[in-house]
């Protein structure tokens, strides 16, 4: 279930609410005004609105509520990580990941010590039965900047995949000396708070 997904559900739900009231009032209406049928509904559409900005915000992150009807996960919060490069040796890099989640929305921001990276698109998907967080981002360091993407299964507290960037950079070896456009690595990640 993807962004689009969601938005398709949630609107459903509304819609048929909206219906069943509507049907509601004409029905156990004696003598049906058009008048005050239209600014019920009108009332009907700013307390779906309402309920929308609420259910976006918080209310499908309280437990039962999204065991039952979603059972998406909730991975709002700080995350410590550790992400590998392959093009430099498996060199281990620290970083820390802030994740702001609304149900139709994801911002990640990666804190690493060389450059950090903030979310240009992102959704969680559920693919077959596991959770997958996709995200391109934009990477800022020193230098330049660089665009790359990363892909993570979510289990529990774990956020656990890969990352593809265009990061550039020179590898000078014995055996080699160039410049590389693409990099590429492993990402893990476990939640603390």
């Amino acid at each position: 279930m993807g962004r689009v997904d969601r938005v398709k559900l949630v609107m459903q739900i509304v819609v048929f609410f909206n219906v069943l009231f509507i049907i509601g009032l004409f029905f156990f209406e004696k003598n049906p005004d058009v008048k005050i049928i239209l600014s019920k509904i009108g009332v009907l559409n700013v307390l779906s609105l309402i309920v929308l900005l609420l259910w976006n915000k918080w209310i499908w992150k309280w437990k039962p509520i999204n065991k039952l009807l979603i059972d998406m996960p909730i991975l709002e919060g700080c995350w410590n990580g550790e992400i590998k490069n392959v093009m430099e040796g498996n060199n281990i890099q620290n970083c820390v990941i802030n994740i702001e989640q609304t149900y139709f929305n994801i911002k990640i921001r990666v804190e690493v010590e060389r450059a950090n990276s903030y979310t240009i698109v992102g959704d969680l998907l559920k693919v077959g039965d596991e959770w997958k967080l996709i995200w391109t981002w934009e990477g800022l360091n020193k230098e330049n900047n660089f665009y790359g993407t990363t892909i993570v299964n979510v289990k529990e507290n774990i956020l656990e995949g890969f990352y593809f960037t265009n990061f550039e950079f020179n590898i000078n070896t014995n055996e080699c000396q160039c410049t590389c456009k693409c990099t590429s690595g492993s990402f893990k990640a476990i939640k603390v708070s």
